[in-house]
């Protein structure tokens, strides 16, 4: 690097660029050296024009516009001045969306049928929705595309449960009126056909 980095910045830099070496090992058709480079031109360009000896805090600005090495980044943003992203070199990882989706699918087919069963796969795609939409908080991503695929677990889930919060209260009332000839004196039972006489 072109860039002087004080020593604290160069411990912070070293040791951001093994966690990208760590990540990427392993990573089929990637090529951890040509990303390190990468990420070393984009903080080299961000950086070019400040006065040396680059502090820790002028490179934590630089790096929290990366984010954090699961967050990653693309090689042509790094290239260009971007703002990265690792889903480019990664792909984003679906298979938690389709999980949620498909246990509160068969939760769904299973409470159609009767079954007991559903509340098993109703409550376990939640709980796995739950778990993607804080895995996708703590990463620091976004949800994107597969949005609908967690939610839609969590809204089957909470919806009825918000209904039956408001309206049940309101039932064992509406019971006791209908008994009591409430709706009939307030002309309701002849909407009803006489039925509160």
């Amino acid at each position: 690097m072109t860039v002087t980095l004080t020593a604290e910045a160069q411990h912070r830099f070293d040791h951001y660029l093994q966690e990208v070496r760590l990540l990427l090992q392993g990573a089929p058709g990637i090529d951890a050296r040509e990303v390190e480079r990468d990420v070393r031109e984009h903080v080299e360009t961000e950086l070019g024009g400040t006065e040396s000896p680059i502090t820790e805090e002028q490179l934590e600005s630089v790096l929290r516009k990366l984010g954090s090495p699961e967050d990653g980044w693309t090689r042509a943003r790094c290239r260009s001045g971007g703002v990265p992203s690792l889903a480019s070199y990664l792909g984003e990882d679906w298979r938690l969306a389709y999980l949620c989706l498909g246990m509160t699918m068969l939760g769904v087919i299973f409470l159609l049928a009767g079954s007991v069963i559903a509340l098993v796969f109703l409550g376990g795609g939640y709980l796995l929705a739950r778990a993607a939409v804080s895995l996708a908080d703590e990463r620091g991503e976004k949800l994107g595309a597969r949005r609908i695929l967690v939610l839609t677990p969590i809204a089957v889930v909470v919806v009825p449960i918000l209904i039956a919060i408001l309206i049940g209260p309101l039932l064992p009332l509406a019971e006791g009126g209908y008994e009591e000839g409430w709706f009939s004196s307030l002309g309701i039972g002849a909407a009803l056909g006489g039925r509160g006489r």
